[in-house]
């Protein structure tokens, strides 16, 4: 038997708008708190305070941006409380059904594991394997000497990319959103709209 067939067959998932509906949730805290009526849908970069919001009467906040709601809340336990998506939940079933092994790998912060194991567990979402790790490519090659890596999801394209293009994964797939929409990829990689979308490359064969 060869060393590739030993390995374990993988998926590893990203978390915030992949698992966890980061930005929806951090839209809903910013309008609370500002009177605001923003939405992911208009968010089509990761640079947030970049953006003027504006109250639901047209007036602007220059200093009302998400990245200083984000920066607020973040070390209050905001990744404790994040909404999972429905559709993660049941992908996530499936993949375990199916045999495959589950790494989350996440550019959070180490520091904030505990609200993050806090927010998986009461939402039975335990995986294999959870890394904290802003290198995503260099992560993703050292899990590759243990498993196989058949699936990597993750909402930003130039991540998807560098892990389609440096790292040895059967499907790299971008989960789509208003930020990566307009990213021009190549014919290897995926898009899908959440990990239900997924399952139909993970077949009983792969396994």
């Amino acid at each position: 038997m060869t060393e590739t067939m030993q390995k374990r067959k993988c998926v590893i998932l990203d978390l915030d708008d992949v698992i966890n509906n980061f930005l929806g949730y951090l839209c809903y805290i910013h309008n609370h708190k500002h009177n605001t009526s923003v939405s992911p849908s208009q968010i089509i970069t990761w640079a947030l305070d970049t953006d003027d919001n504006s109250d639901i009467f047209g007036e602007v906040n220059k200093d009302a941006t998400l990245d200083k709601t984000f920066k607020e809340y973040e070390n209050e336990g905001l990744y404790a409380i994040l909404p999972v998506f429905y559709e993660a939940k049941q992908a996530f079933k499936i993949y375990r059904d199916l045999g495959y092994a589950i790494v989350f790998l996440t550019a959070r912060d180490e520091k904030f594991r505990k609200q993050t194991e806090l927010n998986l567990w009461a939402n039975d979402l335990i995986p294999d394997k959870m890394i904290f790790a802003k290198d995503k490519v260099k992560m993703i090659n050292e899990l590759a000497e243990r498993f196989e890596i058949i699936m990597f999801c993750d909402d930003r394209a130039q991540t998807v990319k560098s892990v389609n293009t440096n790292c040895k994964v059967k499907y790299p797939v971008l989960i789509n959103k208003s930020h990566n929409k307009d990213a021009k990829l190549s014919q290897n990689i995926i898009r899908a709209d959440d990990l239900l979308g997924t399952i139909k490359y993970l077949t009983k064969k792969e396994v």
